[in-house]
């Protein structure tokens, strides 16, 4: 039997996918920059209404001493394009700015084992980034918001859900319409097996066609009680 989950702060709207405030979550990242991170980053902060839409359309006009102040400071230090994309220690760096009102979760390791890891975070309603790596070299983040799975028979009689894809939220693409994601990360077949053989072992379903990818690592994003 398929299942599937997705984080209980989102739910959908004409515009997209909306947090709990009825703010739309998804941003999207121009054609010609590597500012993916950020752009997750951000959405992710949304989602768990850390910040406001409003506040992140318009984050230059804030005092630099702020948090949101601060966050753009160094997002400018990046350069325009940030042409040269951003790793898991400049979203770290970027993240700082909210240390006081976020919980965070770092993810690292195989592709089994970082998929339970943000099954995990996500079940328990983190906003989660994941990093994938392309062939070629190129590297992408994405926000993971949900899962899909294959309901099967577990140990003593128990059942546990085999995790099919990631559904995620892809600033290269456009809000979805009809559903809470506009990517897929395919990471195991129904039976548990990898995809792909090879470095690649997963596939990330966007546009416009499917690609080998493996995910690299991630970081789960929580409000702080």
């Amino acid at each position: 039997m398929n299942v599937m989950n997705v984080m209980p702060q989102l739910s959908l709207s004409p515009t997209g996918p909306v947090n709990e405030a009825g703010e739309p979550v998804h941003f999207r990242q121009g054609d010609l920059d590597g500012a993916c991170g950020p752009y997750s980053l951000m959405m992710a902060l949304v989602a768990n209404g850390i910040v406001t839409r409003s506040e992140a359309s318009y984050m230059g006009l804030h005092d630099g001493r702020t948090r949101l102040g601060k966050f753009y400071n160094r997002l400018v230090e990046f350069g325009g394009l940030i042409n040269n994309g951003t790793n898991e220690y400049d979203l770290d760096w970027l993240m700082d700015c909210f240390r006081n009102q976020v919980s965070l979760k770092k993810f690292n390791g195989t592709t089994r084992s970082l998929v339970t890891d943000l099954v995990t975070a996500v079940t328990a309603g983190y906003s989660t980034i994941v990093g994938v790596d392309w062939p070629g070299g190129e590297g992408h983040w994405l926000l993971v918001v949900g899962y899909q799975g294959h309901l099967v028979d577990g140990p003593g009689g128990s059942e546990k859900t085999n995790v099919t894809h990631l559904l995620c939220l892809d600033p290269l693409l456009e809000a979805p319409k009809v559903s809470l994601w506009n990517a897929v990360l395919e990471v195991q077949a129904e039976d548990g097996s990898v995809v792909n053989a090879g470095r690649y072992p997963s596939n990330h379903w966007g546009y416009p066609q499917p690609t080998k990818c493996r995910i690299t690592n991630g970081l789960g994003i929580g409000k702080r009680n």
